[in-house]
């Protein structure tokens, strides 16, 4: 199985997370940080979740969503599907 790589950039006062595919289309913005594992990615993004910072999910990731939510609450780890 291929492992899914998430990538995030920020865009004025949000953080845009998506494959690096998707986040190409943000051309003017760089691609911050790539990752392979979702609980890395997400304990990367917590902290700007914790200060207000809006974190927006593209369509190819949007199964995230959910997972981000939860994880967002309870500040807890997170189990990937996909390991």
């Amino acid at each position: 199985m291929t492992p899914l790589i998430i990538g995030y950039t920020i865009q004025g006062t949000e953080i845009i997370v998506g494959t690096p595919e998707s986040l190409a289309s943000f051309a003017d913005e760089p691609c911050v940080a790539v990752h392979e594992d979702i609980e890395v990615l997400f304990r990367t993004l917590h902290p700007f979740a914790v200060k207000g910072v809006t974190i927006r999910f593209l369509p190819d990731v949007q199964s995230l969503k959910t997972a981000w939510e939860i994880y967002d609450i309870s500040g807890s780890s997170y189990r990937s599907p996909y390991h």
